[in-house]
């Protein structure tokens, strides 16, 4: 027992002894060591090692409590020659603290603590692609004097090591790239981890505010993972369960956004070219602005995998779901690929059924008013899409506005001549109801303000397509079948050719509009063949008047910012030809017998029950001017008549103003057996006047008797001066009934020939 009393006490002597001697050594080592002597080598080692200038410019000190450690202050490490003056690195404190016994006993580097505040980085990459972020050595080291120990090393960066803890604090990083002409710029950076040991997890931590003064962008990162340094022929920092929260102002331009994401597994290989790989990324985004409908719009996301190498990021099989303002949706991408000079994806889009109206107006967009207020209430579809650095295109589009289904596809492209591109196919559209309302006294009313402004987004137009419609209602015409191709290139829209199917005929035409000036000007060539005029006019005009078969040729141009004023200053040349017609509404034989019997004192014939002229062929010819139809040719075949003439109809207001001549070419038969053989061959001048719904036409009476005087001058005085004595019938004796004698008449008084002629005349003319 004594014995080891005496074991203990010498012990602790010799512990006692041993600290003694190390707190002496200590002691001697500061008094007799100055690490600032060290400056100059230590330059220069980093210099041989980095070709950077390393400057300090505050102390160097040694500690040693608990262990070993130097700590420098205001450091700075420059650029490469080429890349300016500005600091590459500066460090305002650094400190690192090493184990002491590993390093003596089992060469092995154990550092207690790698401290770092006050950081600034300044990263750069020049026009010509090269980065100061490079660390190239000393072109005079020897590198087959590296040994093979080294080499093993080298494989295993992270064999033997070991670090308490990393504590970064107050630090800043900025990014210029010349190539891409942005700046990124990170401040208030924190780094701290826990026990760093190979293959060994550690906690980790880390926050940044960040700035993109390009993008108008600012926000703050936050994250934290448990990591793993790995090694191997690609040394690895491995994160599992990696949490990261972003909080941004103006990115995306959203007045904010709030990202929280996660993955279960993250990779950052630091080989020649450091990749970065996600697995199974997810998360949710919101952001909010007063532009977005209802203020706010969110998202849930999922990617598969997310991999970054060499300035090029891959994204595979990303799905997302996006709400806003009530409206939903879904969104697929197969895989993303974006490099610093291309990019690509594709994937898939489905739009949940949305109110366009309302969700426009939560954003504050208002749509004018139309003729059916119920249009713009629903608006649901699908598309594929594939988008890349030289096009975006939707295809497989499928989408249903109202009662429309919409198909085809759209496309934008860069590196061809056409910069959009479409090919739609919808199977019914009532355009009608998307027009603005009827009302009085504005219809066609357009500020040239307004005109010019809308034209101004579409004089750099380059586009090219084709647009098919089973069923279309314009105006209230009904058309099938429309076939149109539209090009837009240098402020001229051209719509040909252009087609369509109408009321058992066909349509022909082209249109091109050019938006160069500040009033458009339009150029028109159309054609209709064998369309039955009555239901088209009935559909678009409301009038029933006029029914056959039209033809009919327009070839012109004007200029306006609405109808009215297009239809005003439009000129050009315009013909049709009727066939198998009828005029509802007027006899115009009843108008000739009428006036005949007028003429020669004849009691007038009945009203028909539903008057009408039947047309064999009617043929127009005439020239458009000043908002004026100027008909040089009318040719008309009725029954019985050749009618030909001229006039003028007004375009604005439908008026009609025409002077014709009806020629009888036949001796006339009608069912109640009136002989009208006396007009054969009698030109009847007719007046046209009154509107296109409501026409007016009337028989020029005094026309007519200019024209046949003598011939109804002949006529009135025979009737009424007894014509050729010779062949007038015997006047019968009064007889009285049941024979007896008839009572003595008083004899007629006669009237003079010329009395009667101004009588008859007055008649006639309707004096």
């Amino acid at each position: 027992m004594g014995g080891m009393r005496r074991l203990t006490k010498l012990l602790l002597f010799l512990t006692a002894a041993l600290i003694v001697l190390a707190g002496a050594g200590v002691a001697a080592l500061v008094w007799l060591v100055d690490p600032n002597d060290y400056r100059e080598r230590i330059a220069a080692l980093v210099e041989a090692e980095t070709g950077r200038e390393l400057t300090i410019r505050g102390p160097l000190s040694l500690s040693f409590a608990p262990c070993c450690g130097v700590a420098v202050e205001d450091a700075t490490l420059g650029n490469p020659a080429g890349f300016g003056d500005e600091d590459f690195a500066r460090a305002e404190m650094a400190r690192l603290g090493v184990r002491l016994w590993p390093l003596l006993a089992e060469r092995e580097l154990e550092i207690t603590g790698l401290s770092l505040e006050g950081l600034s980085l300044a990263l750069k990459r020049r026009a010509d692609g090269s980065s100061n972020w490079s660390f190239s050595p000393d072109a005079n080291t020897n590198e087959a004097a590296q040994t093979d120990n080294e080499s093993d090393t080298a494989s295993q960066p992270f064999s033997g090591l070991a670090i308490a803890e990393i504590d970064v604090e107050d630090s800043s990083v900025s990014y210029a790239d010349e190539v891409e002409g942005v700046r990124y710029e990170f401040s208030d950076v924190a780094l701290k981890t826990g026990r760093i040991a190979a293959a060994d997890d550690f906690p980790l931590e880390a926050s940044m505010d960040f700035a993109a003064p390009e993008l108008g962008a600012t926000g703050r990162v936050e994250a934290e993972a448990s990591a793993a340094l790995v090694s191997g022929e690609v040394p690895t920092i491995e994160l599992t369960d990696l949490q990261a929260t972003v909080i941004a102002m103006g990115l995306a331009q959203l007045e904010s956004a709030r990202a929280t994401l996660a993955t279960p597994a993250a990779k950052v290989m630091l080989g020649d070219v450091a990749v970065i790989e996600l697995t199974g990324l997810s998360g949710e985004l919101a952001g909010e602005d007063p532009s977005l409908p209802g203020g706010k719009v969110s998202m849930d996301i999922a990617v598969t995998k997310l991999a970054y190498a060499a300035r090029t990021a891959r994204v595979g099989r990303i799905t997302a779901n996006v709400e806003s303002g009530g409206a939903n949706a879904a969104v697929k991408v197969g895989f993303v690929e974006a490099g610093l000079q291309y990019w690509s994806s594709d994937g898939d889009i489905v739009i949940e059924e949305v109110s366009p109206r309302e969700w426009l107006g939560a954003l504050g967009i208002d749509l004018p008013p139309t003729a059916d207020p119920q249009v713009f209430s629903r608006l649901s579809g699908k598309s594929r899409f594939v988008f890349d650095s030289k096009r975006r295109a939707l295809t497989h589009v499928d989408i249903v506005l109202d009662d429309t289904r919409i198909t085809g596809e759209l496309a934008q492209r860069t590196d061809a001549p056409i910069d959009y591109s479409f090919s739609l196919v919808a199977d019914q559209f009532d355009l009608d109801r998307y027009l603005p309302p009827d009302e009085a006294g504005t219809e066609g009313q357009v500020s040239a303000a307004t005109g010019r402004g809308d034209n101004d987004g579409l004089k750099d137009l380059n586009l090219l397509g084709t647009l098919k419609l089973d069923k279309l209602q314009v105006g209230g015409a009904q058309l099938a079948n429309v076939d149109s191709r539209l090009r837009a290139k240098n402020g001229v829209l051209t719509l040909d050719p252009l087609s369509a199917e109408l009321y058992e005929g066909t349509y022909r035409g082209q249109l091109t509009i050019n938006l160069l000036d500040a009033i458009p000007r339009v150029d028109a060539q159309q054609t209709l063949s064998g369309v039955k005029i009555d239901s088209l006019l009935v559909d678009v005009a409301d009038v029933s008047e006029l029914g056959g078969l039209v033809t009919a040729r327009l070839q012109g141009s004007g200029s306006g910012l609405d109808a009215d004023s297009l239809l005003a200053s439009f000129s050009g040349d315009l013909s049709v030809n009727l066939t198998d017609g009828v005029f509802r509404g007027t006899d115009l034989w009843h108008e000739i017998r009428k006036a005949r019997a007028r003429v020669k004192g004849d009691p007038l014939p009945p009203t028909p029950a539903s008057p009408e002229t039947p047309l064999e062929s009617l043929n127009i010819a005439g020239t458009l001017g000043n908002g004026r139809l100027n008909t040089s040719s009318v040719a008309a075949r009725l029954s019985f008549m050749r009618l030909t003439g001229r006039g003028e109809l007004g375009l604005l207001d439908q008026s009609l103003d025409y002077r014709l001549q009806a020629k009888v070419l036949d001796e006339p038969e009608f069912p109640d057996g009136e002989d009208l053989g006396d007009l054969n061959g009698l030109t009847i001048p007719v007046r046209l006047k009154g509107t296109v719904s409501e026409p007016k036409p009337a028989i020029d009476l005094g026309d007519l008797l200019k024209a046949n005087a003598g011939r109804i001058l002949g006529d009135i005085l025979r009737r009424e001066l007894g014509g050729d004595r010779d062949e007038a019938p015997a006047p019968e004796e009064n007889v009285a009934p049941d024979g007896a004698e008839s009572p003595e008449q008083p004899p007629a008084e006669r009237r003079k020939p010329e009395d009667v002629l101004k009588d008859r005349l007055r008649d006639a003319l309707g004096l």
